[in-house]
């Protein structure tokens, strides 16, 4: 009996020891997933945030599109009545030409203005360029975002049951490894025997 209670006692004590060591590794793991579903949740909010702050550059883009293609259109409707009046100051009379400095200045204003047109219009090939890749890019992160989202909720509301679970589990058996341990020592002592 003796020998019978020395081993309940090392297979007792073998169990507290490694459930102890179990116990120990448990809290950092669930620490880690807790944070792990932290981070997935900021993650989610940061790619949010982003989405829509594309959202907003795609629709300044745009908006700057569609100035930049009313003022080239001003630019060329400026540039023609500079022509228009360049022209209806070269007139000569009796082959003098009185206004000609100032047709020329507005056949210059003239040139400038088209200069500036072209430059708006290339502008607003430009932005709207940059507003179909905002868009795209915008598309590219909702998409991160939703899948985000799905590997946020995957651990549901029993993943919060895992930590009192397993604690409970290692109390349950820690309690039996003891009890196995406590008989263990109450045979090697002699002491059930005694009392039969």
């Amino acid at each position: 009996m003796r020998l019978f209670g020395a081993a309940l006692v090392i297979h007792g004590g073998v169990g507290v020891a490694l459930l102890t060591l179990v116990s120990l590794s448990v809290a950092p793991t669930l620490a880690g997933m807790d944070a792990l579903m932290r981070s997935s949740a900021q993650v989610e909010v940061t790619l949010a945030t982003t989405r829509d702050a594309f959202d907003g550059f795609a629709i300044s883009l745009a908006e700057g599109k569609i100035s930049a293609e009313h003022a080239a259109a001003s630019a060329r409707s400026s540039a023609g009545a500079a022509r228009g009046l360049a022209d209806g100051m070269s007139v000569s009379i009796f082959g003098v030409q009185p206004l000609l400095s100032l047709a020329i200045g507005f056949r210059q204003q003239s040139m400038d203005l088209e200069a500036l047109a072209v430059e708006l219009d290339i502008l607003a090939r430009s932005l709207g360029s940059n507003e179909r890749d905002v868009r795209a890019l915008r598309e590219d992160v909702a998409a991160l975002h939703d899948l985000a989202a799905e590997l946020g909720a995957a651990p549901d509301a029993r993943a919060g049951l895992l930590g009192p679970a397993l604690y409970l589990l290692i109390a349950w058996l820690m309690i039996e490894a003891l009890a196995v341990a406590w008989l263990g020592i109450q045979l090697t002592r002699g002491r059930l025997a005694a009392t039969r």
